[in-house]
């Protein structure tokens, strides 16, 4: 996995790694090094190589970091670059305090950065063959906690989008009337979420690690391309 924020910074870290000279009596774990430097250096020439080439994109993109991060990702796809997998972070969604005020920016921050990433993919002809989903390590309290904020939950919505999907509603809405110790009562496993991207997108067998013997939702029109 490679993290970056910025391709052209990451080109210019690539080519200032220094050369180290292989010794016949180097260890494992040095050789392991020397592997990894030169899978650094291939990985940003041939970013720098399908960027150099990438098509205009024609979309003005949020200044916002996530927007900016939108456009890179966006910038990588239409160039051709072979990554099948690219993380986006959004964070400050750990909202105990003054929720009213941080959560709108927040979901403006993300809806502005996809809506201008799904602009500029319908555009390169690559919307067809991306699928995207959010993910997060905690949902919210649906009860505030007395500081204009929620504390951890065990639920949450989540968004899939892309030109395979099919619009609507997944699951159930939960309850607000039937909480469980002020949390949410979830009404769709997110290991399903999971299966679905695991088998159905990319087609996979299910792995236990993964899905959890759990069945992907039915939103997706059909394979992956």
């Amino acid at each position: 996995m490679i993290h970056l924020d910025d391709p052209a910074s990451f080109a210019r870290q690539a080519r200032q790694i220094p050369e180290i000279a292989r010794g016949m009596d180097a260890r494992k774990a040095l050789g392991h090094l020397l592997d990894v430097q030169e899978d650094v250096k291939r990985a940003a020439l041939v970013i720098e190589q399908k960027r150099a080439s990438a098509p205009a994109l024609g979309v003005k993109f949020p200044t916002s970091r996530f927007g900016k991060r939108c456009e890179i990702a966006a910038t990588l796809v239409a160039a051709g670059v072979p990554c099948p997998l690219i993380k986006l972070s959004h964070g400050g969604f750990d909202t105990h305090t003054d929720q009213p005020r941080r959560h709108p920016r927040l979901l403006g921050e993300l809806a502005q950065g996809l809506a201008a990433l799904r602009k500029a993919l319908i555009q390169s002809g690559d919307w067809g063959r991306v699928l995207i989903s959010t993910y997060s390590e905690f949902g919210r309290r649906a009860k505030e906690n007395g500081n204009q904020g929620t504390d951890h939950g065990t639920a949450a919505p989540h968004l899939m989008m892309g030109g395979q999907v099919k619009g609507g509603f997944a699951g159930s809405q939960p309850d607000l009337g039937q909480l469980q110790k002020n949390d949410l009562i979830y009404t769709t496993d997110y290991r399903r979420l999971y299966a679905t991207i695991e088998q159905q997108w990319f087609q996979m067998d299910p792995n236990s690690k993964v899905s959890r013997g759990q069945s992907p939702l039915a939103i997706l029109r059909g394979k992956s391309l």
